[in-house]
């Protein structure tokens, strides 16, 4: 590198550290020697969507900003997993943790903030987490397996994304607020109770003005006790009551705090060579905890490190956006009027939909917004702008629903459509106009929006499906597998059979992969589709059978028992390798398999080649091993035999989606939610359903009086499935859409299912 370039640091890889960096890239990619250093072990990710990652709607993969090969590019030394613990601002001198030091011309702390947790007893318990990080996000889907209650403390934001995650995990979820109604700096009693009332629907429980005053458990939670004397169980707790700056590096070495970082309007700390920006820097009094201020923060302060001049930062009008699906909320400015101001309010009984706008004369200084959320960029931007309002557009903002497309029309050229990284419509039209982006994926490569909230998404794909380029209007945007590919699902796996590709690398080569090591999204999927396709272009070696990685660093492994019977002989070999390997114990799991617990990862190879048994590959999605309940009094023998023909003749399938089959007793209801095939015992014969989200919603399928037919009906439904489905397609999905009298009809060919059984 040059070593006449001034030098750079940049303390903080979250949001706020990528994006400045970003910035002077983007601005004056050869000015600065730039480092950054990050406490966190894995490049900077956008912590926005964390929830998504939580409610299984992302992948990290998905969410990172920046990769490694974009800090190689532009000559940006990367430093992850690494902590600031020295700085001389006098010698302009720090070292990490790790015994890096380095010399710094400018110096910009992005520390950003952390977690409060209430100083409560038991908050040291293990099951006591935050919801801040990629680590926190990994720590709670484990967790998630072995738990059954959470309690998530905090009605704010971010506990109630943390919630949606758990209901999504499978977890019973109560969210405990200390005040009146949740989210109350955002949103006024009427929205919060519209808010409560649909995330009960979706399975979350509330108490409200409740304070949590304990954690019960020994080494992990078992319950919560609050002031009011009242308690309940539980055996996870999430802390979401709060952020916390991450400024005492700062503090420690003289430079002026109050609630975090103080930064005049150049966003200069008290040292005139040392910057702060996002959730650690308090400007004019105020600290932000969103992304629209921290991105203007790192804007303005680019500007003034290239030396452009005229750039102050003012401050920022915040606004809030849920992100949960199905819910669409909004607000920005006040909640509530102050004296002499104006407030219009309308709501929609019937459709569950709110508006209130606020004016301070004919200026509107708040929106709270729930259902239609459509106009919320322009009436941001009359906030931002202070336009003023005639009475007759102020009443006219009460029934201005339209349609996105509506929205995208009304905007002017320099309207923002993405506030969070201010991105105007005039630069969205270039980038599709001048730089032929195509896709909402190229327009956030190019311009940025929609890349932090994505709340704008549905207004940019409005804009590529109405603007006019040459007469021509765009098509709707096609579905892609994923962002490496411009080829949707079913045509990568028609390229796949038609041109014979029988390997993962061989697919992204001979279609034109745009990324050679894919994405998170698309190695899942060509990995189901190849070895579904092609058995044995995939070999699972015998460490990726069976095994579970246990918190404590050790393995779990379940032998494959068909049926979920066992022999004399095979107790005994079990035994056997426990006494050998000191496998301390095994446990019934409640699937009526063992488990054998707490083996060393260097016992696994050996264990392997003495233990004489099936094994399972651990992969995704699979045909899971048939739950037989032991209710059985009558043709016991024979339906047992059943479920060991099903588990020999489906161990490993791999198949779109999990699939569960159950054999129970004259229509018994227990763990009948558990199963996606039913098969049902009766005198008069057997029956076998199709499980939907509710007793009405099940298909029965098909009936006989004969086991071996009932086996072949279970292998051909399989195989059809996993032929037919779409990756990622619950088995009761896809017979909603193929339709139950077309899948019935191929099924009960009887050349049909042959073919599908040799296939099989």
């Amino acid at each position: 590198m040059n070593r006449q370039k001034e030098k750079l640091v940049v303390i903080g890889n979250g949001m706020a550290g990528s994006r400045i960096l970003s910035e002077i890239v983007q601005k004056a990619p050869d000015k600065f020697e730039m480092t950054v250093i990050g406490s966190e072990p894995v490049s900077s990710y956008n912590r926005v969507l964390l929830s998504s990652v939580l409610q299984g709607e992302k992948e990290l993969e998905d969410i990172k900003i920046h990769p490694n090969e974009w800090y190689e590019k532009n000559n940006i030394n990367l430093r992850v997993g690494e902590t600031v613990v020295q700085l001389n601002p006098d010698s302009k001198v720090l070292i990490t943790d790790k015994g890096y030091c380095t010399e710094y011309d400018h110096l910009v702390f992005a520390t950003g903030s952390r977690p409060f947790k209430l100083p409560i007893p038991g908050s040291q318990l293990s099951n006591v987490r935050t919801f801040r990080t990629v680590e926190d996000c990994d720590h709670l889907t484990a967790l998630a397996k072995h738990t059954k209650k959470a309690i998530v403390i905090g009605g704010g934001l971010l506990g109630l994304e943390a919630a949606k995650g758990l209901v999504h995990l499978g977890l019973e979820v109560v969210v405990v607020h200390l005040g009146e109604r949740i989210m109350e700096r955002q949103l006024d009693e009427t929205a919060s109770s519209l808010l409560m009332e649909e995330l009960k629907n979706q399975g979350i429980q509330f108490w409200l003005q409740k304070e949590t005053k304990e954690i019960l458990g020994e080494s992990t939670v078992e319950g919560v006790r609050f002031s009011d004397g009242t308690m309940t169980k539980a055996d996870l707790v999430i802390m979401c009551a709060g952020i916390r700056p991450n400024m005492e590096l700062a503090k420690a070495n003289g430079i002026k705090t109050n609630r975090a970082i103080v930064v005049n309007d150049s966003l200069q700390t008290s040292n005139p060579n040392i910057y702060a920006i996002g959730e650690c820097a308090e400007h004019r009094g105020i600290v932000y905890g969103l992304v629209q201020p921290l991105n203007e923060q790192a804007n303005v302060l680019a500007h003034i490190l290239c030396g452009v001049q005229g750039h102050l930062y003012r401050g920022t009008t915040v606004s809030s956006k849920l992100k949960i699906s199905g819910v669409h909320v909004f607000s920005a400015g006040l909640i509530e009027p102050k004296e002499t101001m104006l407030s219009l309010t309308l709501i929609n009984e019937i459709k569950k939909n709110y508006k209130r706008f606020i004016f301070d004369d004919d200026r509107l200084v708040g929106v709270i917004l729930y259902g239609e959320v459509q106009n919320s960029s322009l009436l941001l931007e009359y906030i931002v702008e202070k336009q003023n309002l005639s009475d007759e557009r102020k009443e006219q903002l009460l029934t201005m629903v339209g349609s996105v497309e509506d929205v995208v029309k009304n905007l002017k050229k320099t309207d923002l459509v993405c506030q969070c990284n201010a991105v105007s419509k005039g630069i969205i039209q270039e980038a599709i106009s001048k730089h032929g982006a195509k896709t909402l994926e190229q327009v956030k490569v190019r311009t940025k929006a929609s890349s932090s909230c994505g709340g704008c998404s549905s207004t940019i794909k409005a804009m590529l499906q109405t603007m006019e380029i040459g007469g021509d209007s765009f098509e709707s945007e096609k579905e892609t597998l994923c962002v490496c590919i411009d080829l949707s699902e079913e045509e990568v796996v028609e390229r796949i059979i038609k041109l014979g590709l029988e390997t993962i690398e061989e697919v992204r080569s001979t279609l034109g992969w745009m990324k050679s090591t894919g994405c998170k999204v698309c190695q899942k999927v060509l990995t189901y589709y190849v070895t579904m396709i092609h058995t044995s272009a995939f070999e699972y070696s015998k460490e990726e059978l069976n095994v579970i990685e246990q918190k404590n660093g050790k393995f779990a492994l379940t032998p494959e028992f068909y049926g979920g019977v066992i022999t004399a002989e095979q107790i005994n070999s079990v035994a056997t390798i426990m006494k050998k390997y000191r496998v301390p114990y095994l446990r019934v799991r409640s699937d009526q398999r063992i488990e054998l617990d707490s083996i060393e990862k260097e016992q696994l190879r050996n264990l392997y080649s003495d233990l004489n048994l099936p094994l399972r590959k651990n992969n995704d999605f699979q045909v899971q091993p048939v739950l037989m309940l032991n209710h059985f009094r009558e043709n016991k023998e024979q339906l047992l035999q059943l479920a060991v023909e099903l588990d020999q003749r489906l161990l490993g399938v791999n198949v779109p989606h999990t699939v569960q089959i159950g054999i129970f007793y004259l229509g018994e209801r227990v763990n009948a939610t558990k199963c996606d095939l039913r098969i049902d015992y009766y005198p008069h014969g057997l029956e076998l359903s199709v499980i939907g989200q509710s007793d009405e919603e099940n298909q029965l399928f098909y009936k006989t009086l004969k086991e071996e037919m009932l086996l072949e009906m279970i292998l051909g439904l399989i195989h059809y499935y996993r032929m037919t489905a779409k990756y990622l397609e619950p088995l009761y999905s896809w017979l909603q859409r193929m339709g139950i009298i077309s899948v019935r009809e191929f099924i009960f060919d009887e050349t049909n299912r042959s073919e599908l059984l040799t296939q099989l």
